[in-house]
């Protein structure tokens, strides 16, 4: 029992007031994640995933060699376990988004504490959970909050110098979609750099980082052994362990019979990478900022993240450049009396910038090559990029409390301490979220699942299941997915035309009832006049609404224009 209750420490604040926030948080970004789980009907993605889960899940194609897949297998075995545990249905398909990015708030908690302090942490915690970004996108049967979900915890592996469990998890991130692979070098220059902040403390301390190693001896050339050990040691651990990650996925491609693999077919379905005319980086960069503004959704916050945040890496820089134009002696407080490790703040602090200049770093090559590169403009890309922004955020919001407090010792004077201004930022984040988070949780944001356009879809399914018998023919062109899902196993002859003569021909020879179902933002006049050189016709006999009375789906009876 008390082995768990080390290993739970982690979680927990040193005090009470603390507890209640961090426990708090978790709670009500769990619940803000749950409020929209069942209001929205599947996303395209969402209704693809999910049809190429239910297949695994029933048995009809454990390896999906019947579909061109796109995406790496974890996250639709994952689904696959989910149905078979609990049934197919939206909400289940959504329980592992729900479940990943509710870790995420405490992997980001955990990952903040150990880089920059527990006030920090709390901070970071408490912006995570009621992001709006994050609420809106943990909902959602894709792929995405569960690849967040295994880079955080491939960070905070890294940062222990755990690099086989960093590059196991890094693996699984990869397995579970293929932009797992962008953020590896983030892993490795986190690991690496609190890594070497930490001897580098170490060292200036007199204290051993490992009680079986030597005490690294800057003189003696201890810095270039450190880098050895990193160079010989702990990448090759990461790499081993990322590879064995990835191979059961990579021998999942190779065992199906439908070709090509993921990764070539990713390429035909979303074309492959290539360079954007400059002329549309303007427009393309604007659509990209306009995503960002939903990370918080908060005039103030974002304000502050825009002016803060150079703030904070101008800083952070000068601290860096000015210690390696020091000494190393004099780094190392060997020109002053010995001061314990909790008192080297100044080395702490050049520790600190470097992981913001590293984050800052990856965020911004990685926004550059979404911008240039033929990238598509989708919010669900920028999920990975919300923990790097919010853990910025954090670090801005403590640094301008922590100097306020510097400056005027009477600041709230009932608060005593850190921990104690920590739990006020906290509160003060709380309340400044409140709207955004609230406005998420309802769905009033254009990001994340879908968001109205296929609402009425299950209402199409329950007309056929109480109307239509079995062996009808139903056409579709845009629909497939979604009623591959909401349909599944219905006795029906699903047929896909790619244009209305092809359906015109085929309705002409198929005998017995014929249905098309039709989205209200596509037009089936091209339909009616194709069916109309055959004498056929369409005729309505059901439409389904949205919450707001508009009509969103039509259902059409194939019918002679004598009224066969």
């Amino acid at each position: 029992m008390q082995g768990c209750d080390v290993r739970l420490n982690w979680l927990w604040a040193e005090d009470r007031p603390a507890k209640f926030i961090l426990g708090s948080t978790l709670v009500l970004g769990t619940l803000a994640r749950l409020v929209p789980i069942a209001t929205n009907r599947f996303h395209q993605d969402e209704a693809l995933y999910s049809t190429w889960a239910l297949h695994i899940a029933t048995g009809r194609d454990m390896l999906l060699n019947g579909f061109p897949v796109d995406k790496p297998p974890l996250f639709l075995y994952t689904l696959a376990l989910f149905f078979k545990l609990f049934g197919p249905s939206e909400v289940t398909a959504r329980l592992p988004g729900v479940l990943a990015s509710t870790a995420s708030v405490a992997l980001v908690y955990y990952l903040a504490r150990r880089l920059y302090g527990h006030p920090t942490a709390l901070a970071a915690a408490v912006l995570m959970a009621l992001s709006p970004f994050n609420i809106l996108f943990a909902p959602t049967a894709l792929t995405d909050p569960l690849l967040v979900a295994l880079v955080l915890a491939a960070l905070c592996l890294a940062v222990e110098g755990r690099w086989t469990g960093a590059g196991v998890m890094a693996g699984l991130a990869a397995a579970t979609k293929q932009q797992g692979l962008f953020f590896l070098p983030l892993v490795v220059g986190v690991g690496l750099a609190r890594t070497a902040a930490e001897a580098n403390l170490s060292a200036c301390s007199g204290r051993i980082a490992n009680p079986t190693d030597e005490p690294p001896d800057y003189k003696s050339g201890g810095s270039k052994k450190r880098w050895r050990a990193y160079a010989f040691n702990d990448v090759p651990h990461f790499g081993l362990g990322f590879l064995a990650a990835v191979a059961p996925a990579i021998l999942w491609d190779l065992a199906r019979s439908q070709r090509p693999g993921f990764l070539q077919q990713s390429a035909i379905s979303y074309g492959g990478p290539a360079w954007v005319a400059p002329s549309r980086w303007p427009e393309r960069g604007q659509r990209w900022a306009d995503l960002l503004w939903y990370v918080t959704a908060s005039r103030p916050l974002n304000f502050l993240l825009m002016i803060g945040v150079p703030l904070l890496l101008l800083y952070g820089a000068w601290l860096v450049v000015g210690a390696l134009a020091r000494p190393k002696a004099q780094v190392c407080g060997e020109m002053r009396p010995a001061t314990p490790i909790a008192d080297s703040s100044f080395s702490r602090q050049e520790g600190e910038a470097v992981i913001d200049l590293t984050f800052a770093g990856f965020g911004l090559l990685f926004l550059a090559l979404h911008l240039v590169l033929n990238f598509q403009v989708w919010d669900r890309y920028l999920l990975g990029l919300v923990p790097i922004v919010l853990l910025l955020l954090a670090r801005v919001l403590w640094r301008t409390c922590d100097g306020l407090v510097a400056l005027a010792s009477v600041l709230l004077p009932p608060i005593r301490g850190k921990a104690g201004m920590g739990v006020v930022l906290a509160v003060f984040l709380a309340v400044t979220l409140y709207r955004p988070a609230q406005d998420a949780a309802n769905s009033r944001f254009p990001i994340g699942g879908d968001q109205g356009a296929y609402q009425g879809i299950e209402a199409v399914a329950d007309y056929f299941r109480g109307n239509v018998g079995a062996g009808a023919t139903l056409y579709q062109r845009w629909l497939g997915w979604h009623l591959a899902f909401y349909m599944f196993n219905y006795p029906y002859d699903f047929q896909w035309y790619d244009s209305p003569r092809q359906l015109a021909d085929h309705a002409a020879r198929v005998t017995g009832p014929r249905y098309l179902v039709a989205p209200s933002w596509k037009s089936v006049t091209e339909e009616k006049a194709a069916l109309a050189e055959r004498g056929l016709s369409l005729h309505t006999v059901y439409r389904a609404y949205r919450h707001d009375g508009s009509v969103s789906f039509t259902v059409y009876r194939v019918e002679g224009t004598g009224g066969e």
